[in-house]
């Protein structure tokens, strides 16, 4: 979400090397953004977004594939999907003809009577032509009046008669026909195409303080060709000055928690917008939205959501409660029927401060994190009891906490991985901070390179212990906190230690980020001159 309420996403070229920051803000109409003029904005300046995608095999968006060459039964072909960047894998079950250069066939080649009109208009009398004489008879002559009525309705006074051929080719194998009107030959001809079920799915949510709290969301997020069709799924939920947007890895259940309490919106997962009737089915603005529903489930002003990838009925919630139970879980939240029930897990946890976010732990779903204003808990036995978890950030407010859940895809190198986001001290993962607001230093899980940095905080010098497992050019960079760079050094070093010296005299006084690069690796570390 950008300023004045404008949502982008970013698409990359890789033939010119850009990113174009592309637009795709819903219809909006009569709202009031952040930063206007007016009071009573429908927008927080940090508005709630949710995505989520998923590989539907039930997926009723296809692919149309024209092929480029031949290709027989059993052959492998990759498709571009329309809803995101990756290919779907595909293999024929029958062959796909392709000619660079087709000749008609003198043998298909039929002759059609063309009439010019007393406006000097011609017409081809084809098969798809429905006429008759009004004046005339047999075959048409100069004179003759005729009446087309179908596919147009025109009465013609003939005053010029010709004959055109329509040219035809047909494939020696496979016995298909291709009309080219009056071209006798055609290029680039693929003779079959193939529609090819696209499975990649995704939703985008976002919410405004409109009508109530409402959702907008689009199925279309990740189809950058076209513009995307923008429903709002739900209405009346509550505000979202906190709270979350949390979607199942299937997309069949959208959680909410706002102020009124947790939502589930179910419906819009099981509709696709190449379906004609997709806006009537989802879009509160033009009806009821009959594929949607939407019920509350938890009372109470929610901070965080938890579900398990594993099991889209089994969810966490934290709520604000002073001195109060502020975790719940539920294991049947899916469920439509009325008695869903949520179980306190707080047990040992403390209850004077506040807790932002939780998560259920990929691997294990006995293993639960909390994230809280006084740092991150965890318990490894469903709640019963909790401890401090966050090693190297002790009592640090954590916001929000996510896990990298696609464990089972081969294009996914850290599967599991855990990113916390804390207030002013950066993005931090697991072992590793993303960020440059503490003086830890971390290094790449490959550690072919590694970094050390002494004395830290320093004055005028500092020494940089760089060891690599082999030798090679490696840059030294240095950033200021703004992400200005300050210095820069490139050297050759050996394999095993060396000891850089870093003259930083002219520094001014403050927090800096070194950045290591040579042919093995990267690795980053903190220098605090004072």
């Amino acid at each position: 979400m950008g300023t004045n309420g404008q949502l982008y996403r970013l698409i990359e070229n890789n033939a010119t090397n850009t990113v174009q920051a592309n637009s795709f803000l819903p219809n909006y109409i009569g709202y009031q953004f952040p930063g206007s003029s007016t009071s009573g904005q429908d927008f927080y300046y940090l508005s709630k977004i949710g995505f989520e995608e998923y590989l539907d095999p039930n997926s009723k968006d296809s692919i149309t594939y024209l092929p480029t060459s031949n290709l027989m039964a059993g052959a492998q072909i990759s498709v571009p999907s329309a809803s995101s960047g990756s290919f779907i894998a595909h293999t024929l079950a029958s062959p796909l003809y392709f000619d660079a250069i087709v000749n008609h066939n003198p043998n298909l080649t039929l002759q059609y009577f063309q009439v010019t009109s007393d406006w000097g208009i011609n017409y081809i009398l084809a098969d798809n032509i429905t006429w008759y004489f009004i004046q005339g008879s047999g075959t048409p002559q100069v004179g003759d009046i005729i009446h087309i009525t179908s596919p147009f309705d025109v009465i013609i006074n003939v005053t010029a008669v010709s004959t055109v051929n329509n040219y035809f080719a047909q494939h020696p194998i496979s016995g298909k026909i291709i009309n080219l009107g009056n071209n006798q030959q055609m290029t680039n001809v693929a003779w079959d195409t193939l529609k090819v079920v696209d499975p990649y799915q995704s939703i985008l949510i976002t919410h405004t303080r409109k009508n109530g709290g409402e959702l907008y969301a689009t199925r279309d997020a990740l189809r950058l060709g076209q513009t995307p069709k923008w429903s709002v799924i739900a209405q009346g939920i509550g505000e979202m000055f906190i709270g979350e947007i949390a979607i199942t890895p299937n997309l069949a259940h959208i959680y909410v928690g706002t102020t009124t309490g947790l939502w589930r919106i179910d419906g819009f997962g099981s509709t696709y917008s190449s379906e004609s009737n997709f806006i009537e089915q989802t879009d509160l603005r033009v009806g009821n939205a009959p594929a949607i529903t939407k019920t509350l489930i938890f009372n109470g002003v929610i901070t965080g959501i938890g579900i398990n990838p594993n099991d889209p009925g089994d969810v966490l919630i934290s709520r604000t409660a002073t001195n109060q139970n502020k975790i719940f879980r539920s294991s049947v939240a899916n469920t439509t029927s009325s008695a869903i029930s949520f179980a306190s897990v707080q047990n040992n946890l403390p209850t004077n401060f506040t807790v932002n976010d939780v998560l259920i732990d990929v691997y294990n779903s006995q293993k639960l994190y909390a994230a809280t204003e006084k740092g991150l808990w965890s318990s490894h036995n469903d709640g019963q009891t909790w401890v401090l978890d966050s090693d190297g950030l002790g009592e640090a407010s954590i916001n929000r906490i996510i896990q990298n859940w696609r464990i089972n895809e081969p294009s996914i190198t850290k599967p599991g991985e855990v990113y916390l986001a804390t207030f002013g001290l950066g993005i931090y993962s697991t072992g590793v901070c993303t960020d440059f607001a503490s003086t830890e230093n971390f290094q790449l899980e490959e550690n072919q390179l590694t970094l050390s940095i002494y004395p830290n905080p320093l004055k005028d010098e500092a020494n940089l212990q760089i060891e690599l497992t082999n030798s090679g050019m490696t840059s030294i960079e240095i950033y200021s906190i703004s992400g200005r760079l300050v210095n820069q050094e490139n050297l050759f070093l050996e394999k095993g230690r060396n000891v850089i010296r870093l003259n930083t005299e002219y520094f001014e006084n403050g927090l800096y980020l070194v950045k290591i690069v040579s042919p093995y690796g990267e690795s980053y570390g903190k220098l605090m001159k004072e």
